[in-house]
């Protein structure tokens, strides 16, 4: 049986102060694409997203508003960035 604090992690929520307008205007999947600006896209993971450059890197920062915690009470994650680096295999001469 779950734990009751691991119930949210199955939960898909979504901040209404952004989404709303475009789910009742029909225009949902269009919302958030490669060209919106990161403090435009909210989650509700570890982790959001800091910066996008495409084709290059994607930057995600420690969600302060995490709220899952470790055994020692300690916040998580205990990373405070990532960093994601898009590479491209040379070709053989």
């Amino acid at each position: 049986m779950r734990r009751p604090k691991d119930w949210f992690d199955g939960l898909a929520m979504l901040p209404k102060h952004l989404l709303e307008k475009q789910y009742r205007d029909g225009h949902f999947a269009q919302t958030w694409s490669l060209n919106s600006q990161a403090a435009e896209i909210a989650g509700l993971g570890p982790f959001r997203l800091k910066q996008y450059v495409p084709g290059q890197r994607v930057v995600v920062e420690r969600n302060p508003y995490y709220w899952k915690v470790d055994q020692k009470n300690q916040r998580l994650p205990y990373l405070d960035e990532l960093v994601f680096l898009f590479v491209v295999p040379r070709t053989r001469k």
